[in-house]
């Protein structure tokens, strides 16, 4: 199967046949056990495993539920991380997508852009498009890819931080020149700004600001 198909298959088991019904050879691919504790922090043990030394993914119950779903579904847990899983994902392109909104835009970038120098351990939540584990210009090549006509520079100025600045609109009221202002201010999201009146010698300023 594996030279027919082009990769390694990943060998789906229960404890009794992975004991009793299982040829050594096998043990060199990867193990999906199913043994139903129905407690993800009681994972097996060696007795259940047969041939195998360890197991790359666990079926730990199969009376999970999840939203949207009518009945039971399995739940499963993977001794990994998110890169080693896509590496069992067969066809698994990069992506730039890292909000999981369907599109790649400005909110990607700024995605990447907080994330840029982990060195290991990144989701595709923190920018990671390549599944490595870090957050680096590659990924960054990924999105100009994918972003079509949307540029770095652009989306910069299109979206703002959600998680450092809210982009608040202020009216500034001279009473004694009788005109009005409008002006952009940015106020830092994690500041309690609130209304508020300052009065300058003998102009009146009104100052409203949302954080």
């Amino acid at each position: 199967m594996e030279s027919r198909l082009g990769f390694a298959p990943l060998i789906y088991a229960g404890s009794n046949f992975a004991n009793n019904y299982l040829e050594p050879d096998l043990a060199q691919y990867d193990l999906w056990i199913a043994r139903w504790t129905h407690n993800p922090s009681a994972p097996p043990t060696s007795s259940n495993l047969g041939i195998w030394n360890d197991w790359a993914f666990w079926q730990w119950t199969d009376r999970w539920s999840v939203a949207g779903v009518a009945g039971n579904v399995d739940a499963n847990v993977l001794d990994g991380t998110m890169q080693e899983l896509m590496q069992y994902v067969v066809g698994a392109d990069p992506s730039a997508d890292f909000d999981g909104d369907g599109d790649t835009d400005g909110g990607d970038f700024l995605a990447w852009q907080r994330g840029l120098g982990i060195s290991g351990g990144a989701n595709p939540s923190d920018g990671d498009a390549n599944w490595d584990g870090t957050v680096d210009v590659a990924d960054l090549n990924v999105w100009q890819q994918q972003a079509g006509n949307v540029t770095a520079q652009g989306a910069i100025h299109a979206v703002p931080e959600p998680t450092t600045w809210l982009l608040s609109i202020g009216l500034l009221l001279f009473e004694n020149m009788n005109s009005w202002l409008f002006f952009l201010s940015e106020t830092p999201k994690n500041t309690a700004a609130s209304d508020s009146i300052k009065r300058c010698h003998e102009s009146r300023w009104l100052l409203r600001s949302g954080g």
